[in-house]
């Protein structure tokens, strides 16, 4: 296995230094965050969260570490809960563009817009508390725990050895997650689709150690992935009508019917159109340090 060209090539000092760059990142957002907190700015904190998240995941992989638990801890509380903004804003975007067609949409996309304003807030409130500091000292320590790794050659075969392990694993559960779609269980889908995000977020971590990471392979990844986030956007927006309606009564119901069927349909026409090309996923996996793993159609 080739580790890419880099002055210090070590796998520990190629993580180390993803880490700072992730930490920094991470650091630059949440001031933006502070100062205004915009759908841009938090989008933006959610995609540094996650990366920073699959460094350290990866970190401890080779190095167990309590202080980076505690990290991880507190970075998923803050993600989890930016998630409801997120739906509404996903919400938002498609009812806006369906509007013209479904001008019974129009009282629902008010609320949306209520709510979001409301999340914002929220989360604005929350982003204000939190103190970078201790956090900062712990990525450090992290940091200087794995320097002396660096010089030992044995302990970066090993890391070496664990990092591809590592990303197999994440490509082995997605493939299972394939494997187990069922088309009458839409589910399934969100189920691969989480599996593969975990696997995306790894491969993306990996660039600086392995070099079959490209930016190409990126962007494939990105784009088979929101191809499945299409469809869950789609289930959402359902459901969220479903429960606006059930709280306005039989009225809103009946006046939500048409809309339903549209999604409906097009909740097929995207599932059909992701089937098509889910066997993609092996090519994910297929120049990677290992030998490839076939998999099965679905």
């Amino acid at each position: 296995m080739t580790l890419t060209g880099q002055t210090n090539g070590s796998v520990p000092n190629l993580l180390g230094s993803s880490l700072q760059q992730r930490w920094q990142k991470y650091l630059t957002v949440l001031r933006r965050c502070k100062r205004k907190c915009s759908e841009k700015s938090v989008h933006d904190l959610r995609v540094a969260s996650r990366r920073l998240l699959a460094t350290l995941d990866l970190i401890m992989t080779v190095m167990p570490s309590e202080a980076i638990t505690g990290v991880t801890r507190d970075l998923k509380q803050r993600l989890n809960a930016c998630g409801p903004l997120r739906d509404v804003q996903v919400q938002l975007l498609k009812v806006n563009g369906m509007r013209d067609v479904y001008p019974e949409l129009n009282l629902f996309w008010t609320l949306l817009m209520l709510r979001e304003q409301h999340a914002l807030a929220a989360i604005h409130r929350m982003l204000l508390r939190v103190r970078t500091r201790e956090m900062g000292q712990k990525i450090a320590a992290c940091r200087k725990e794995l320097l002396p790794m660096s010089d030992n050659l044995s302990m970066q075969t090993v890391a070496l050895s664990a990092l591809t392990g590592a990303a197999a694993g994440g490509f082995c559960r997605a493939v299972s997650r394939l494997q187990a779609i069922d088309t009458d269980v839409i589910e399934s889908i969100h189920r691969l689709r989480v599996a593969f995000k975990k696997f995306r977020y790894t491969i993306e971590a990996l660039q600086p150690v392995f070099p079959f990471v490209t930016g190409k392979l990126l962007k494939d990844m990105n784009e088979y992935q929101h191809r499945m986030g299409h469809i869950q956007d789609n289930v959402v927006l359902e459901t969220a009508l479903l429960q606006y309606a059930r709280k306005r009564g039989k009225t809103a119901k009946t006046e939500l019917s048409r809309v339903r069927k549209g999604l409906l349909l097009e909740r097929k026409q995207l599932t059909e159109t992701f089937l098509r090309s889910s066997n993609e996923l092996s090519t994910f996996w297929e120049d990677s340090p290992q030998r490839p793993l076939s998999v099965p159609a679905v």
